[in-house]
This record gives structure tokens, C-alpha cells and sequence, in this order.
């Protein structure tokens, strides 16, 4: 903390704000004071739609090119396409990760609720990731079913598990990750 991580990152955007970026912090004061401090790049942060989304905001603002902060949980909550990842590849984007993101995380879903999912709308591949099956789906477990069809939940010892997709990652033309060793 105090070691000019931010500081550094903002002059390199400054130095090219025409490239695209994805600037993903803790806190949205964070993502306010990118706004404030790279004017040229004209980072948006995602607002909520009539639907209170800013999940769909923020798919938009991608399709539109534009650079967005916005905070790790928002990330994390992003139901990620193909046609996402394609649009995150084709418009060259980097990605900034000011912190670790949580890379894996226990996902809140009561006994009765992963029964409810596996036994009704999903079903288990091969490999442990949870594969969402029912096409109709609409009702309460629909925040689940958005990490699930972004393949980042996996069944483990009987729970479900998140896990921070890599194809996102891949997506990226370039990743700055400012940690405690970022380097200026």
C-alpha cells in the first residue's frame, strides 16, 4: 500500500488512452477515481439497467468498446458468453486487476437449493464443472445459473465451488495484475 501502484498505472494509461481496458478494483471509489485521473481514456462504470442489471450494462459497454472500471464483485457476477469473450478478444482489450481477484471462493447455496439444481436444471460433467441443462429456466436460482452457464462452478465434496474462469483471462490482450510486487 503507499508503494505508487495506482499512481504508475495511471500514467501508462494517460500515456495511451486510446487502447481499451477493463480496470477491475475492490471498491467503487477506485473505479471513480480512474474516471478522475485518466479524463482521455473516458473509463464508464456499468449503471443499473430498468432491470436493476448492471451485469447487462456492462455487456453493452463492451459491445460499445468502451472502457470500464468496475469492482471485483461485479466482475465476479458477470455471466460471460462466448460471443463476450469474443468481443473482450476482438477489440484487443487489457485487463487491469488492481488486487488479487478471489480466484476461488465457496459459492452460498443451502443442501436443499444444490439439490434442487442438480436433480431439476443441471447435471455434473467429466471434469466437476456444474452444466446447466434446462433451457426455459426463469425463478430464484437464477444468479446460480449465470455462473454456471459462464462454466465457473464446480461440484466439490457436495458443494459448489467458484472458481475464477480462465477463459477470461485468455480473452485479454495483456493482464496487469498491481499487487503488493507490482513492479513500477
Amino acid at each position: 500500500m503507499g508503494s505508487g501502484k495506482t499512481t504508475s498505472i495511471f500514467k501508462k494509461i494517460n500515456a495511451h488512452p486510446e487502447q481499451r481496458r477493463i480496470y477491475i478494483c475492490r471498491y467503487l471509489d477506485e473505479a471513480k477515481r480512474i474516471q478522475e485521473e485518466c479524463p482521455s481514456a473516458h473509463f464508464v462504470q456499468p449503471k443499473e439497467d430498468s432491470h436493476g442489471s448492471k451485469q447487462q450494462d456492462f455487456c453493452s459497454l463492451i459491445k460499445q468498446g468502451a472502457n470500464i472500471a468496475i469492482t471485483h464483485e461485479l466482475f465476479r457476477r458477470i455471466c460471460l458468453t462466448k460471443k463476450l469473450l469474443e468481443l473482450i478478444e476482438q477489440f484487443g482489450y487489457k485487463l487491469i486487476l488492481d488486487e488479487v481477484p478471489m480466484i476461488i471462493d465457496l459459492l452460498k447455496v443451502s443442501f436443499q437449493d444444490r439439490k434442487e439444481i442438480l436433480e431439476r436444471y443441471a447435471e455434473i460433467d467429466d471434469d466437476g464443472f456444474v452444466k446447466w441443462t434446462d433451457k426455459e429456466y426463469r425463478g430464484n436460482h437464477e444468479h446460480i445459473m449465470k455462473q454456471i452457464q459462464s462454466r465457473a462452478i464446480v461440484n466439490f465434496n457436495n458443494t459448489f465451488l467458484w472458481l475464477f474462469p480462465i477463459e477470461l483471462i485468455q480473452a485479454f490482450n495483456e493482464v496487469d495484475v498491481l499487487t503488493f510486487m507490482f513492479g513500477s
